[in-house]
């Protein structure tokens, strides 16, 4: 089984929201992030989840 961890930041200067992965789960940095592009950190979650459910529902 993989554990990883979603992170989402706000940034300060545009109110916007970014993600970021960590992997293994107590990493101390993140592995990959978004820009800020969010309007909340729900969204950059669900939209972080959705990638990676795509990424995985690929037919060989």
């Amino acid at each position: 089984m993989i554990n990883l961890r979603i992170e989402t930041i706000t940034d300060a200067l545009t109110n916007l929201v970014y993600a970021e992965i960590y992997y293994p789960e107590s990493a101390t940095e993140p592995i990959a992030k978004t820009a800020a592009i969010y309007r909340s950190p729900e969204h950059a979650k669900s939209e972080v989840l959705a990638l990676i459910k795509l990424a995985f529902n690929t037919e060989h």
